[in-house]
């Protein structure tokens, strides 16, 4: 099993900043922490948290970096808060008497269990021994949630004054697992919201790439994006807004990473944003 760490860290996620001119693409892997408060075992399972952990992207994003790519990627898990999902998202088991989330949209997420802070696992066993208090909530998102999103919101302001068009990238990776019991989800699925994220000349660009390598992909089912796709590619600011979704079952096996299997992918992954970049520096 891939080992976790109990560190304390100053921040909550890692920025790899551009070290030229920032160009067009910018990555977010809002699921790639493994880091876990050392005291959190005293009330919750944490073999259960690790579950959602979106194992491999941490080090996708970090190798698709370049000189003018720049990247943030959480350092804390999903499962102590969850990056994907609005910040409104608040699951009345855990916090009584919540509002529902002004978007209807999160209403059955939060429903199952996969609200702002979730409450499940993957197989959906309760996460916590002891629920946490909504003091304890409000400080995850004061600590860990809202700085992400405003270092997100500079990384992409400070692109955005470079380029006339700039691009989010963000990186998750989903289980072999099957849709409908029956069929196999494909090696790569990306997600637009349906259309409504990219433009349809960044969709062919990304089709042909496909199409000249040796992986399966598809389009928005079953993640067509998450809040960060919706929120950063839809609000008055909007930008195009890609989430990737990584088959794990490409690098991941007998419970352990393939090493050499995730650089492939995330060399495909690299060559691909390259292809996109070229696009939106075209652009401007």
């Amino acid at each position: 099993m891939i080992p976790i760490s109990t560190t304390h860290h100053d921040f909550p996620f890692k920025v790899i900043k551009a070290t030229a001119a920032p160009g067009p693409i910018i990555l977010s892997a809002p699921h790639g922490g493994t880091s876990y408060p050392e005291d959190l075992a005293k009330t919750a399972n944490i073999n259960l948290m690790r579950t959602l952990e979106d194992i491999g992207t941490a080090e996708i994003t970090e190798a698709a970096t370049d000189r003018d790519r720049p990247a943030i990627i959480a350092r804390y898990p999903r499962a102590l808060l969850d990056l994907n999902r609005p910040e409104d998202a608040l699951d009345p088991k855990l916090w009584p008497d919540a509002p529902p989330p002004a978007n209807r949209r999160w209403h059955r997420h939060i429903t199952a269990g996969y609200g702002l802070i979730p409450r499940l696992s993957a197989d959906k066993q309760p996460l916590y021994k002891k629920a946490p208090s909504i003091s304890e909530q409000t400080q995850r998102v004061a600590d860990i949630y809202v700085p992400y999103h405003d270092m997100l919101d500079q990384l992409i302001s400070h692109a955005s004054l470079q380029h006339r068009q700039v691009m989010l990238v963000d990186i998750h990776s989903m289980p072999a697992g099957t849709l409908a019991g029956t069929q196999t989800f494909p090696d790569f699925v990306f997600g637009d919201l349906f259309g409504v994220t990219l433009s349809a000349e960044l969709r062919h660009i990304i089709d042909a790439f496909m199409k000249e390598q040796p992986f399966s992909w598809g389009w928005n089912h079953p993640f067509a994006g998450g809040h960060v796709t919706q929120y950063y590619g839809t609000r008055d600011k909007a930008i195009y807004c890609l989430q990737i979704e990584v088959n794990r079952g490409l690098f991941f096996k007998s419970e352990r990473i393939d090493t050499k299997a995730l650089g492939d992918v995330s060399a495909h992954v690299t060559q691909l944003l390259n292809r996109l970049s070229s696009a939106l520096k075209g652009q401007g």
